[in-house]
């Protein structure tokens, strides 16, 4: 049995009161783990954060330096990601979505923020040069809502606005809304 099988085959947690899968994505600064987290203080769901799951899994590629990241080797992580998803119960926190279609997702967050708020928090973060640009750009056209519009079907998407504190807690309040309809 090879590592990847041990890994697919490991004993999952106990299944959660809640068996929804919900994905957030957005570009870098757009509050993805601050939604993650407020989300997993009010209710059952487990948080994933794709970067560090796929390390954890020794599924990250080569560095890139220009992006200053690793890549992660998808056609490792998916069967792994996939199958840990399967009982639900998640957040799965990543910034796009192409290739997290296999997995099960009942909903989608696309996280958007405003330029000039965007912009200040990357800032703060360190990022410049391309890295700034890049992110800049993805979040002015549209590239993660593109993206998920794409992938999955329009009815599991929610565009939400994160500029703020009030923004956020609307969310929260949607989502347990949304979990204690569909449990």
């Amino acid at each position: 049995m090879t590592e990847q099988d041990n890994i697919l085959n490991s004993s999952q947690p106990s299944l959660p009161k809640y068996r929804r899968n919900i994905l957030l994505v957005g570009t870098p600064g757009t509050g993805k783990t601050s939604l993650a987290k407020r989300l997993t203080a009010v209710t059952p769901l487990t948080h994933i954060e794709v970067g560090k799951f796929a390390e954890e899994h020794n599924c990250l590629g080569s560095y890139d330096e220009q992006l200053e990241c690793f890549e992660i080797e998808e056609e490792k992580l998916i069967p792994i990601l996939a199958n840990f998803l399967k009982p639900g119960g998640y957040i799965v926190e990543y910034h796009g979505c192409e290739w997290l279609t296999s997995c099960k997702i009942d909903l989608v967050l696309v996280l958007q923020t405003e330029t000039a708020p965007l912009y200040d928090r990357l800032k703060a973060r360190g990022y410049s040069g391309r890295k700034l640009e890049e992110n800049m750009e993805c979040e002015i056209m549209q590239v993660i809502l593109d993206e998920a519009y794409g992938c999955f079907d329009k009815q599991k998407i929610w565009v939400v606005p994160s500029n703020n504190e009030q923004d956020l807690e609307d969310t929260v309040e949607r989502v347990k809304k949304f979990l204690e309809s569909s449990n």
